[in-house]
């Protein structure tokens, strides 16, 4: 009977190790890709992705005549995105008959979930009106 108690006691101990460590294998054989996250200090653009699952930095300068790829089809130098990073927000902005305002973040490519919750918050119908 103890032998069986301790075969059950390692059992349940070891379950949780081996199934978060199959997990993990799972998870890290996905590469992962994100960004650009683009950041301004003193004169320096610094530019952060992670491509394949490695962190990549870059850096443009002012006068530097090369470009930052923003998504596929896009890319931007230092001159396009000052115009973005000097550009002050107006925050004194005001709507006429709009009884309310919906926040979203970044869908993450879930294009599903964002749907679903434009309709549950009546942004939009099932007809994607």
């Amino acid at each position: 009977m103890k032998r069986h108690l301790l075969f059950l006691a390692i059992c349940l101990f070891l379950n949780p190790v081996l199934s978060a460590s199959y997990q993990s294998e799972k998870r890290d054989s996905i590469p992962v890709n994100d960004g650009p996250y683009i950041t301004f200090l003193n004169d320096t653009l610094k530019v952060l992705r992670i491509e394949n699952s490695l962190v990549r930095e870059e850096y443009l300068l002012p006068g530097d005549r090369s470009e930052i790829g923003i998504s596929r089809n896009q890319s931007s130098d230092y001159s396009e995105m000052m115009k973005v990073f000097s550009h002050k927000p107006d925050y004194r902005q005001s709507f006429k008959r709009v009884d309310s305002i919906a926040v979203l973040s970044d869908a993450h490519g879930q294009y599903d979930i964002f749907l679903n919750q434009l309709m549950a918050n009546v942004i939009i119908d099932r007809n994607l009106d």
